[in-house]
């Protein structure tokens, strides 16, 4: 009988400390962290900055996997880009180029180099000054430099890019509007002159960061396939395209393309 008992007694103690070793090796309720996939629609964000001498454009929020469109442009004929800085290391030396949004936040220095202009260097003969100017130097930016010459009576074609929930509200020389469009021809005057974009922050317009993405606007950039022909392909300076390269951004249609 005793033998019986203490038999019992040994099991149920062999029973108890198997239990409690088994506790103690299943993580507490607090550390417990199984894996999952990631929130939908979690949007990351991009901060584009530049010099004071400069503008910039695509700062915002992105879904990952979305096409960001980043620019630049002078703003004092006095400094020239350089380069880019992506989160503090040198990225890339295209002034204009197109991201593709990671799961990271990232940050896009516009880096610029002082070079001034010799103040006794003779004028061309009938080229004046087009200066651009911006009412939110971060949120905009633009084809080609302020300042640059312009032979009188050629067309020049002005482009404005935006950051994500930005719109466009019109070009303006001092207090006169002189158009609505984005992007248009502008015939250069026979004297120096200053055109201005206005833009404004749309939270209700589908650029919002909290809607559908950068790529329902027009400042978004659509992808296309290698076309085996083009035509009025430009690049984003405004110069015409002879051909086409993967991986690069073009103005087709007025619209932002991103050929694959």
């Amino acid at each position: 009988m005793k033998s019986i008992i203490r038999y019992s007694f040994i099991t149920w103690l062999l029973l108890l400390l198997g239990s409690t070793m088994l506790m103690a090796s299943l993580p507490a309720d607090d550390d417990f962290n199984p894996s999952s996939p990631p929130e939908p629609n979690v949007r990351f964000k991009v901060e584009v900055v530049s010099s004071p001498y400069a503008y910039s454009s695509g700062s915002g929020k992105y879904l990952q996997g979305e096409n960001v469109y980043i620019s630049t442009s002078s703003s004092n004929e006095n400094y020239q880009f350089s380069y880019w800085k992506k989160d503090g290391e040198r990225y890339t030396d295209q002034q204009y180029f197109s991201y593709t949004m990671t799961d990271e936040n990232v940050v896009f220095e516009a880096v610029y180099d002082y070079v001034p202009v010799n103040p006794a260097e003779p004028s061309p003969m009938n080229k004046y000054r087009l200066y651009l100017d911006s009412d939110d130097s971060g949120n905009c930016s633009f084809n080609r430099a302020s300042g640059e010459k312009v032979e009188a009576g050629m067309s020049v074609w002005l482009n404005a890019y935006l950051s994500m929930g930005y719109k466009f509200l019109g070009w303006y020389k001092g207090e006169e509007l002189i158009n609505k469009e984005q992007s248009f021809y502008y015939t250069m005057p026979t004297e120096d002159v200053r055109i201005t974009a206005h833009v404004a922050y749309s939270p209700e317009s589908p650029a919002d960061p909290s809607g559908p993405g950068q790529d329902n606007v027009d400042t978004g950039i659509s992808q296309v396939a290698l076309p085996s022909k083009i035509s009025q392909a430009y690049h984003l300076d405004g110069t015409k395209a002879a051909a086409l390269q993967p991986g690069q951004v073009y103005i087709i249609n007025h619209k932002k393309v991103l050929v694959r």
